[in-house]
This record gives structure tokens, C-alpha cells and sequence, in this order.
């Protein structure tokens, strides 16, 4: 039996365009044209689809995070400390800088002394603050926490 591309679209569950595409792509088994119309024989009841291969791979998984280096300071939002600020009316520091082989340092304000890069990720973090946007620096990193009732920046020194 054979069968146009709107009747084989019922029967495979999917749009007519995309019997259309399949067609176009030699995926569907026995298929022929006649004039301007697709005749397409059916087996157990159904037309035969053949597997299509995938497209190139994609480049963003050899993206993966390289591993950290000895004078690398790395620098985060961290998202808790937006979200508490804006909810409870706070106005805690929500830039965490990591200097190397040292705890975070968390301040209002920093000013990159060098040339730096901006890293994202879509591989999970494990780290706490789960960031999967950073800023990674070999360079040294001033510090600044915020008076707020002053509105005066107090400096931290260099990270």
C-alpha cells in the first residue's frame, strides 16, 4: 500500500514538513515521487524510517574548566549574598576574591590590576558558591569594602 506524505505523517506521529525533511534527507525507505507527489510504501502498517546520523560535535564540551594554577586569583558573585541583600534589606559584600592557597576575601568593589579573563562553565561546580561564571587574574587585585553611611570606599590592601 502506498501512502502521501499528510497519511504518513498520521501514522509516524510527527508533522507532514518534517516527512517532507526526512524525505528530502533519503531517510525514508521506498519512498518515490510521481509529478509533485511523494508515494510512500508501508511495512507492518507503517513507512520505514532509517536512522540519521548526528550532527559535528559540539566544540563548547572541549571547554572543559582547566585546572587552577599556583598565582591565580579567582573572583565570584556570590548570588546568596544578592538575594539576602535584596529580601532582608542588607548590604553585605557580594564579590568573593580568592587569592591562592588563602580563604575568599568578600568586598563590595574590586579593581584588577592587569589583564584578566572572564571563565563560564556549563560543567557543575563543587566548590562553595557553585559560580559558573568567574574572573581569573595573575595579577595583583585591590580590595575595597563600602561605608554606606559615609558612602566611603575603605581599602583592603592587594590580594
Amino acid at each position: 500500500m502506498l501512502v502521501n506524505t499528510s497519511q504518513a505523517a498520521k501514522l509516524l506521529r510527527i508533522s507532514s514538513r518534517r516527512v517532507r525533511a526526512l524525505l528530502a534527507q533519503g531517510r525514508i525507505e521506498g519512498a518515490y515521487k510521481l509529478g509533485h507527489i511523494w508515494l510512500i510504501p508501508l511495512r507492518d502498517g507503517r513507512p520505514m524510517v532509517t536512522k540519521g546520523v548526528r550532527g559535528p560535535k559540539s566544540r563548547w564540551s572541549s571547554l572543559v574548566r582547566k585546572p587552577r594554577q599556583e598565582n591565580l586569583i579567582v573572583i565570584k558573585v556570590v548570588q546568596k549574598a544578592i538575594k539576602n541583600n535584596k529580601h532582608k534589606n542588607l548590604r553585605l559584600p557580594v564579590v568573593s576574591v580568592q587569592p591562592p592557597n588563602s580563604k575568599a576575601i568578600h568586598v563590595h568593589e574590586i579593581e584588577i590590576n592587569g589583564p584578566c579573563r572572564l571563565c563560564y562553565s556549563t560543567q557543575p561546580r563543587h566548590d562553595k558558591g557553585g559560580a559558573s561564571v568567574w574572573i581569573e587574574t595573575h595579577f595583583g587585585v585591590e580590595l575595597f569594602l563600602r561605608d554606606f553611611e559615609t558612602n566611603a570606599l575603605q581599602s583592603l590592601g592587594f590580594a
